[in-house]
């Protein structure tokens, strides 16, 4: 994120609940039409400022890959 406090973008850091671990994933509102990613006054708007089709909106989720701790215990011979 670049610091605009208007943006729809929600970044959700890693972390570890117990044996479960949430991935870093962020997730952004987008135009459903050219995917252009939306500010919070261009959601309140009828049509996206980039395609000018009528604002329909979507939201697209990254999702970062978590290494797997190392595997303990003794190996099967």
């Amino acid at each position: 994120m670049d610091g605009d406090n208007s943006s729809m973008i929600t970044v959700n850091e890693a972390k570890t609940t117990g044996d479960i671990i949430h991935p870093k994933h962020v997730v952004a509102v987008i135009c459903r039409s050219c995917g252009y990613d939306l500010d919070e006054a261009e959601v309140n708007a009828d049509t996206c400022s980039s395609c000018g089709e009528t604002l329909e909106l979507r939201q697209n989720t990254t999702i970062y890959a978590t290494t797997l701790p190392a595997a303990s215990g003794s190996t099967l011979v």
